[in-house]
């Protein structure tokens, strides 16, 4: 079931950093297994300031999943380079 009520019974949060060619994949994967089982759902994708395009394509992807929520921050917060 997908989710449309404003409290889905099931979150999965997931980290994107310039993962611009696997998004796709991702979001394809994670529907096909949240729709075989009978929880409403969403799957919020944060986008740590990626430079490749994984902003965009999020919300791209989100236009017509309204159980995918994109939250696009606007610089990289994770881990420093060593």
């Amino acid at each position: 079931m997908q989710s449309t009520s404003p409290t889905p019974e099931v979150s999965i949060v997931v980290p994107i950093y310039n993962e611009v060619d696997n998004l796709p994949d991702l979001v394809r994967r994670i529907e096909a297994a949240m729709q075989q089982q009978p929880l409403s759902f969403e799957l919020i994708a944060v986008d740590d300031g990626s430079k490749d395009g994984s902003a965009k394509l999020l919300r791209s992807l989100a236009a017509d999943r309204p159980w995918l929520r994109p939250v696009i921050l606007a610089r990289n917060y994770g881990q420093s380079s060593a």
